[in-house]
């Protein structure tokens, strides 16, 4: 009796493991958007939640969460104002001698 109490401890503890392991692979493509941090996250989760019992609704998910980060653009400002053009008013880069938007000639004193 206590032999068969111990097996079906045992055999509890593997069934509770391999719901989890299963669970883990289920939710493979959320575990790899949010440890890669993708702006799309969310949508990943959703989409394997609803979706994730069918292979192409799990592969989209995975696609989604492998996908390339979008680069990210990082805007500089300057506290000193650059020139601009006087005929259109765009901003002159430092050495620009014509304006790249009509074609203008840089004056001198600006």
């Amino acid at each position: 009796m206590l032999i068969a109490a111990a097996a079906t401890g045992a055999g509890a503890v593997i069934g509770i493991i391999g719901v989890l392991v299963i669970a883990a692979l289920y939710f493979l493509p959320t575990i790899v958007a949010t440890s890669r941090k993708v702006t799309n996250t969310g949508s990943v989760f959703v989409i394997n939640l609803l979706l994730g019992w069918s292979v192409i609704g799990w592969v989209v998910a995975l696609a989604m969460a492998v996908k390339s980060k979008t680069p990210q653009v990082v805007v500089m400002t300057s506290s000193t104002p650059l020139p601009a053009c006087a005929k259109c008013g765009v901003g002159l880069t430092p050495g620009q001698q014509f304006c790249s938007n009509c074609g203008a000639a840089r004056l001198i004193n600006n």
